[in-house]
């Protein structure tokens, strides 16, 4: 048997394996077939060629066995360290040779951009955040990265739920991370997002820190429980770039014996347009006419709050063009005021809300939305008469209509130029004024005065005991479909239906006409 053949490199002391292996497998022929199928004796010579090959296969294996021993402990283990060195040197001169290296900065930029999204950076998170990422992936990227404001200048902090970084000690650090990405992002102004359901020493050093940055707010959204709000230790009274605010109303009201107006913009914030007011705030009407905010230069107005406080609102907001009330009391003791908004184009009213239509006028309005009303207030019949009262080209109609009444009808002859209809309805065991409403629609002939003839979407989401007139409802859509020209009629782009009710084989018709792009949904249950 030959002797180990290893040697020792003398510079770096890798063990180096033979080149040469003892015998090939086919050296060994394998023993005849009919003394592995049964018991028979080997004869001579043939039992003298077996033994001589049996005790030299003996002799391999155990030469075998004794070298992989040595290979796997001692040798492997030296060229894996060695192949870890040579790998680290073949990435050093990658870094050093890459391409990239000769990209102009403009290049690089471009770069980024495609790889950085708009979502912002999550405080808590900020490792998964494309900015951070595109930051860490070589000197030249993080230089640009850092001289990019715009890639720190929108920030989430969501600490609800979040108990291991509202009491952990290794993240009270996080307001100072926080006065880092402001100072990246200097001189841009901010977009923030602040949550919390807690009110812990580092939930108000983060909002102090948010607080003392206001004279850079763009936009900014706060969701806090009252006791961190009561509690604050800074005040905002200059928002000077504020364009959107969305906020809790305990900031702008008194709440027992604590501080009132921690938010006071009234002469300080001429950007804004945008207000957000959540949470209901009840038994605090005589204190709007306080809150210093810029109400008259607002454009948007979305409020949570009960009936009396948004009417005085909107007394209070002459200039606004979209508006949602949330409204979940009813008062039937409401101030008896009109109030005129000359400028509103968007409306939606969610609940109790819908009482606001009958003090209401809106003569620019083109979208009224109604949703989440209860069944017996849910004010099909309070919409008639705010239209014939604001005489508006109404554009978009999305209503209730819980149950089905023969006041739908006549409201939809008096809005002849709508293009969207969206109606959520329940029919009772009579469909009769459902079917005279599909009829209605129905287009016939150029002579023929159908009802809104400039309809292009219609969405009907009904529940009904028993199953739909469905061969009236196809006719109706192919008919609205199909229009020619020159009719005075606008062709149905779209058409969506959800019932409780099985697919009718009639509804094929409509789907055929999915290859002409028409756009039909069926949502059956």
């Amino acid at each position: 048997m030959p002797s180990r053949a290893y040697q020792t490199c003398y510079l770096c002391g890798t063990v180096k394996a033979p080149n040469t292996y003892r015998r090939q497998l086919e050296d060994y022929p394998r023993p005849p077939d009919h003394l592995l199928r049964s018991n028979d004796i080997a004869g001579y010579p043939e039992d003298v060629h077996l033994s001589t090959f049996y005790a030299s296969a003996k002799k391999d294996r155990a030469w075998l066995q004794s070298n992989l021993e040595y290979l796997e402990n001692h040798v492997l283990p030296s060229l894996r360290k060695t192949l870890a060195r040579v790998n680290k040197v073949v990435d050093e001169y990658a870094v050093a040779l890459s391409p990239v290296r000769a990209l102009p900065t403009e290049v690089l930029i471009t770069i980024m951009s495609l790889c950085v999204t708009e979502e912002g950076v999550d405080l808590l998170n900020i490792r998964s955040s494309s900015a951070w990422s595109a930051s860490q992936v070589c000197r030249r990227w993080r230089d640009i990265a850092l001289d990019i404001p715009s890639l720190w200048s929108h920030i989430n902090i969501d600490l609800r739920k979040q108990e291991s970084f509202l009491y952990g000690p290794r993240y009270i650090g996080l307001p100072s991370i926080l006065k880092m990405f402001f100072d990246r992002s200097h001189p841009l102004l901010l977009r923030t997002t602040f949550a919390c359901d807690s009110a812990t020493h580092l939930a108000k050093s983060l909002l102090a820190t948010l607080f003392q940055y206001s004279y850079r707010w763009r936009t900014v959204d706060i969701d806090v429980v009252p006791a961190l709000a009561f509690n604050s230790a800074s005040r905002v009274t200059e928002a000077p770039h504020l364009e959107s605010l969305k906020t809790n109303w305990m900031f702008f009201m008194q709440e027992h014996n604590y501080p009132a107006s921690v938010i006071s913009l009234s002469g300080n914030a001429s950007q804004l347009r945008s207000l957000s007011l959540l949470g209901e705030r009840r038994g605090a009407v005589r204190e709007l006419s306080t809150i210093a905010l810029p109400w008259t230069q607002l454009t948007t107005l979305n409020v949570e709050g009960n009936f009396v406080t948004d009417f005085i609102i909107l007394a209070m907001t002459p200039n606004i063009r979209t508006c949602h009330l949330i409204t979940k009391a009813v008062a039937l003791d409401a101030p008896p005021i009109d109030i005129r908004l000359t400028k509103l184009r968007t409306l939606k009213l969610t609940g109790y809300s819908v009482y606001f239509l009958r003090s209401l006028s809106a003569p620019a309005l083109v979208s009224l939305t109604i949703e989440d009303t209860p069944p017996q207030h849910c004010g099909v019949d309070r919409i008639l008469p705010f239209i014939n009262r604001s005489a508006c080209s109404l554009q978009k109609l999305a209503f209730e209509a819980i149950p089905f009444t023969r006041q739908v009808l006549p409201l939809l002859q008096a809005v002849p130029t709508l293009a969207g209809l969206y109606m959520d309805i329940a029919l009772q065991d009579d469909s009769l004024q459902f079917d005279l409403l599909l009829s209605a629609l129905m287009y016939s002939d150029p002579g023929h005065d159908c009802v809104l003839p400039r309809l292009k979407e219609l969405s009907i989401s009904t529940y009904s005991h028993n199953p739909i007139n469905a061969s009236i409802l196809v006719d109706m859509v192919k008919s609205r479909r199909l229009v020619g020209q020159g009719s005075g009629v606008t062709r149905l782009h779209r058409f969506y239906l959800r019932t409780n009710a099985e697919w009718n084989n009639l509804f094929d018709e409509l789907k055929n006409l999915k290859e002409e792009g028409f756009d039909v949904v069926f949502d059956l249950h």
